[in-house]
C-alpha cells in the first residue's frame, strides 16, 4: 500500500521512441518516467494515473541519450508486468519485459 517499485533504461542518442507499459494488474498502480532520477509523486517528466487495473502506457518521442526511471507506484498490494520498448530508427525494437512479485 503506498509503495514504489523502481527500473531503469538506458536509451542510446539515435533511439527514436520509448515506450513502457504497465499491463496485467491485480491492483491500481500508476506509472511514472523521469530522465536522469527516480519520479515521485510530483516529480516526473510523464506519468499515466488510470483508474483500476487498466494499462498504463507512456511513449517518449526521441528520448536521446539518457538514464530513465520507471516508477510503478501502488495504491494496493498487487501484481503488473511492466515492458519497455526502445524503437530504434531503422525499426530495430530492443523489448524488456518484467514480470513484478507482490509489492
Amino acid at each position: 500500500l503506498g509503495d514504489w517499485q523502481y527500473y531503469r533504461i538506458t536509451t542510446p542518442a539515435d533511439a527514436a521512441q520509448l515506450k513502457v507499459t504497465l499491463t496485467k494488474l491485480s491492483a491500481d498502480v500508476d506509472l511514472y518516467l523521469r530522465k536522469a532520477s527516480r519520479p515521485q509523486q510530483f516529480e516526473y517528466n510523464k506519468r499515466s494515473i488510470k483508474v483500476g487495473t487498466l494499462s498504463e502506457t507512456i511513449t517518449i518521442k526521441n528520448p536521446g541519450e539518457n538514464v530513465w526511471y520507471i516508477g510503478a507506484y501502488g495504491s494496493a498490494k498487487g501484481k503488473y508486468t511492466v515492458k519497455a520498448v526502445l524503437t530504434m530508427p531503422l525499426g530495430g525494437e530492443q523489448p524488456l519485459e518484467e514480470e513484478t512479485p507482490d509489492f
